[in-house]
């Protein structure tokens, strides 16, 4: 950033006297304290730009050009057509529904800040009980999409598969994934080491590339639960985040400059515990 010098000339430099003395005098002074304050102003602007916290772009699937432009994105991770298409069968669903046709706006929008509540949930309970549709929740939106790139050793579920039975028909035989995935665990450690240690011990293996499973976990009653899921996607300058932002909420797609604005945003949510940990497959950010 350039340097801005303000320089301001003391008095003396004209010879004046009396009452016009006194009255450019306070004009210099006035001056100098509105340059000095520019400058200022010109640096935490600058400092407010470069934290990169002036918000994200989001995007609710609703419009069959939204559409197109999600289901290529998935084309270009490789997920199979499969999974993808089964996705944007619940995303089509949801763009037919009341609480979509009145609340939302198709194309890509604009945030202040890094975490803003866009959803009205009490407008959209009561849109959704007076047209009721087939929802699902995130977890199993985002294991969908990454089940393909997920392995582990089958085991007995523990309960979650109640989820996985509300799946397509053709993810039944892979619902231990799913409650390996996301189960509850008896918290030892740390959020993070909890985790990361039961997935080890189920043999879990992410798929690596440019799709990634992003997982936010919280405490409850002395076991860690996941709170939310998600898909990223890289891209050159940033990456991309889909989720079901909560059930009878929107799917939304959000693109963020880094993976820490988009943790930023994670974190935004509401009810979060004060332990909690952010995954990335199975990397902590």
């Amino acid at each position: 950033m350039s340097v801005i010098q303000v320089k301001c000339r003391g008095p003396g430099s004209i010879p004046l006297t009396g009452e016009k003395e006194l009255g450019l005098n306070s004009m210099k002074r006035y001056l100098c304290r509105a340059a000095i304050a520019g400058v200022a102003g010109i640096f935490l602007l600058q400092s407010f730009v470069s934290c990169g916290r002036a918000g994200y772009q989001y995007n609710n699937l609703i419009s069959e050009e939204d559409m197109t432009e999600f289901s290529e994105l998935m084309a270009s991770a490789g997920m199979p057509d499969r999974d993808a298409e089964a996705v944007l069968e619940y995303v089509g669903i949801y763009s037919g529904g009341a609480f979509s046709k009145k609340a939302l706006v198709n194309g890509w929008q604009q945030t202040a800040k890094s975490y803003q509540k866009i959803y009205d949930y009490t407008n959209a309970i009561n849109q959704y009980t007076q047209q009721e549709f087939e929802d699902i929740n995130c977890r199993q939106a985002a294991f969908m999409l990454y089940h393909s790139f997920f392995q582990a050793r089958e085991t007995e579920s523990s309960g979650e598969r109640q989820e996985a039975r509300e799946l397509p028909e053709y993810l039944k035989e892979e619902a231990y994934k799913y409650d390996i995935l996301f189960r509850r665990i008896q918290m030892e450690g740390t959020v993070e080491d909890t985790v990361l240690h039961a997935w080890q011990g189920n043999g879990a293996v992410f798929g690596g590339g440019s799709v990634h499973l992003v997982s936010l976990w919280g405490v409850e009653d002395e076991s860690v639960f996941n709170y939310h899921a998600g898909i990223m996607f890289e891209e050159d300058e940033g990456v991309l985040f889909f989720e079901k932002t909560d059930p009878i909420l929107p799917f939304q797609l959000s693109r963020f400059a880094s993976v820490d604005e988009m943790k930023a945003y994670l974190l935004g949510r509401e009810g979060i515990s004060e332990q909690y940990a952010v995954l990335v497959d199975d990397s902590s950010v």
